[in-house]
């Protein structure tokens, strides 16, 4: 069968030779539309101009169809071919179907491919799970590094360079290019276990002008690095020049660096905060991190401004959410649902449960996004508000002789076996204890805890930190506004999907006072942003295409161009 050849001009002309049945719903209609518009009480030249009119359309249309088909139906849309071959079988039915409806009325009709392009495109789709997607990639010689750790002066200035790196809305500069950045991955619960440290053969000076002392360097706290092969000297340069004025510390890697457990974000974070005005905590982290946000009210929920945008997080500082509208809640809900991320903190934690329950509780057999208790009664709030350091925590961790952390118990809910911290990007630290520092001026609302009717609890929640004593000893007491007899573990971070997005609880009124808690919320940030995977796919542009249409009265012929 010879489906497609090419005329003596060069052009690509369609000779079906027999039917090839590929979407029939779409040809039906067509076809129902023809024959609606020729049994219209039209004659003559009325008729030709109805007929070439229909044909110009559709043709268009189906155009249009086959393009989107052909990277959407195949086995592999990078495939050039499979993508080359959907396409032209596509168009060939459609051809061969008009060309049977116009000869049975005593026209013939031509369609005449003359130019297209196959084009591998990279789009960002958001992946259908509440976590980022760990890959194994290795960094050749030259990639730059950028601590986290004691090797950083600046860790919190890190995090507006990396967003200024992979963002491209800009006019001119750094951020008007987009720029991969790559977050190597490590276990922060503490010193002694595997992949805490990750040593690396580095140059201390990444500029050109000179070389640094080059040596095996321990990193820790998930260094965020910059692949030498997604960068040229112009984009290298403009990376460092914006580092030294922000004084942020850069490394080059003298050796290739592979790593098994690295994420990549192609996109910045959209960052979302409620409510408008913002709390005063939101002024000193974007004063800390200068990484961008937009405030929305009651209002701009409302409206739908989480999917309009669409912000890829929403952080909730310090708000009872149990006394905001019920459609914002609802809102709330459906964009989580649908695959958003949602950060809330101090009054913003139980609050939200709380307000789930009253008008979405019915949606999930467990209790509102997670969950859980507020942890504050009048006789424990001198201890709870004196302790407010978080210790991270992963599966291994002991809770007592017999017990650990996300198993039961204390914790009575089998599902609750992820690996808590360990490996996540919302918990990098590099603090050796693995305990995030005493805030410096208490909070009366500084941990929670879970449930104690375990199927209220979300069972797939993972506890990242739970309340820790300076010496990080656990704190374990009955704390519930109303006192029920029963010790609870005092929490202070955990997570939970939800659907297809993510529920984050953080304990606290303000990480910006707490050493190494700060960082906490960026990463947040950042993970909920390393959800959107680059995916690439062959795409049918610049179709140029001519038709042509003789019914005896009329000859017409007209050609144009289609970029779906």
């Amino acid at each position: 069968m010879e489906d497609v050849i090419k005329n003596d001009g060069g052009q690509i002309m369609l000779l079906t030779v027999f039917l090839i049945i590929i979407e029939v719903v779409s040809f039906t209609a067509i076809l129902n539309n023809m024959i609606l518009t020729a049994n219209m009480p039209t004659t003559g030249l009325d008729d030709s101009k109805h007929q070439m009119r229909d044909f110009r359309l559709m043709t268009e249309s189906e155009i249009q169809k086959a393009a989107y088909y052909a990277n959407t139906s195949v086995e592999d849309p990078e495939n050039v071919t499979q993508v080359q071959d959907y396409f032209y079988n596509y168009i060939n039915s459609y051809n061969n179907t008009v060309m049977k409806f116009y000869a049975a009325r005593g026209a013939s009709v031509e369609i005449i491919l003359n130019n297209i392009s196959f084009n591998k495109t990279t789009t960002n789709l958001t992946v259908n799970k509440y976590h980022v997607e760990w890959k194994n990639h290795t960094f050749n010689n030259g990639s730059l590094i950028i601590p986290m750790d004691e090797n950083q002066t600046q860790i919190m200035k890190v995090f507006g360079l990396v967003y200024k790196i992979v963002d491209d809305t800009g006019s001119s500069g750094l951020n008007s290019t987009r720029i991969p950045v790559w977050n190597i991955l490590q276990n922060p619960v503490n010193s002694t276990v595997p992949d805490f440290y990750s040593t690396i053969y580095t140059d201390d000076d990444a500029s050109s002008a000179g070389i640094g002392t080059v040596q095996n360097r321990s990193y820790s706290g998930g260094p965020f690095l910059v692949d030498i092969d997604d960068i040229d000297e112009a984009r290298r340069q403009m990376i460092l020049a914006e580092a030294a004025n922000k004084s942020i510390v850069i490394h080059e890697l003298a050796n290739p660096f592979n790593y098994e457990k690295a994420v990549q974000m192609v996109v910045p974070p959209r960052v979302a905060v409620y409510p408008d005005p913002p709390p005063p905590e939101m002024s000193g982290y974007y004063r800390d991190s200068e990484v961008p946000f937009t405030a929305l009210d009651d209002t701009d929920i409302e409206n739908g401004a989480l999917t309009l945008t669409p912000y890829d997080i929403l952080t909730i500082p310090h708000e009872d959410m149990d006394h905001e509208p019920k459609e914002v809640i609802t809102q709330i809900v459906g964009w989580v649902a649908n695959g958003g991320v949602l950060h809330a903190q101090c009054a913003g934690t139980d609050t939200m449960d709380d307000a789930v329950e009253k008008y979405a509780g019915s949606a999930k057999p467990w209790y509102g996004f997670i969950g859980i208790n507020r942890s504050e009664n009048e006789s424990n709030k001198i201890q709870l508000s004196t302790m407010t350091y978080i210790k991270l925590v992963d599966n291994n961790t002991p809770f007592n002789l017999t017990t650990t952390y996300n198993m039961s118990p204390p914790v009575s809910l089998a599902g609750l076996a992820d690996p808590g911290a360990a490996y996540s990007p919302l918990a990098q630290s590099y603090n050796q204890s693995g305990i995030l520092g005493n805030h410096s001026a208490g909070s009366t609302t500084p941990a929670f805890s879970l449930r104690s009717n375990g199927s209220q609890v979300n069972p797939a929640a993972n506890i990242l930190g739970y309340a820790a004593y300076m010496n990080g000893t656990p704190v374990y007491l009955d704390a519930d506004k109303n006192l029920d007899g029963k010790k609870d573990v005092q929490l202070m971070y955990i997570e939970a999907p939800y659907e297809n997005g993510l529920v984050t609880y953080l304990a606290g009124h303000n990480q910006s006072g707490r050493i190494g808690g700060e960082r906490l919320i960026f990463e947040t940030f950042f993970a909920a942003s390393m959800r959107l995977s680059p995916v690439t796919v062959v795409a049918a542009k610049n179709i140029n295409i001519t038709i042509k249409y003789n019914d005896g009265r009329v000859i017409f012929e007209d050609t144009f161009l289609v970029n779906p």
